[in-house]
């Protein structure tokens, strides 16, 4: 009985993720739109991590690595190489149903694809995003 709770209390927290990324892709899609860039914070720091594909740089807010060796395997190659951790106060009525506001999301430069850089295990595979 414990395992299916507790595979349904991941499964919620999944769905919820999911939702918080399709709903910052989608506000983050109108401020490009809008402004011809992406919701990026004032970023101070990066990180560049070489990947057997190709280097993957982050650029970010504070000091301290935001990405880990999961997300790197999981990310879809064909998004490119540069990420920017999102700005949600540049997101107009952006309320979460996942996590907290400290929690990171970043934004893939090119292809506007939405990351939590926590991920969420679901069905013994972390997630990343949708």
């Amino acid at each position: 009985m414990i395992t299916s709770i507790s595979n349904y209390t991941n499964s919620s927290a999944l769905m919820n993720m999911q939702a918080d990324i399709q709903l910052l892709k989608d506000k983050a899609t109108v401020y490009y739109n809008s402004y011809g860039d992406i919701p990026k914070c004032e970023e101070t720091y990066f990180e560049t991590i070489e990947t057997a594909e190709g280097n993957i740089t982050v650029y970010k807010i504070s000091e301290g690595t935001i990405i880990n060796e999961e997300f790197i395997a999981d990310r879809d190659s064909e998004d490119g190489d540069i990420y920017y951790q999102i700005d949600k106060t540049k997101l107009n009525n952006v309320t979460l149903n996942f996590g907290t506001n400290e929690d990171v999301y970043i934004i893939n430069a090119r292809t506007l694809n939405v990351y939590y850089t926590n991920g969420i295990m679901s069905e013994d595979v972390m997630q990343y995003t949708y």
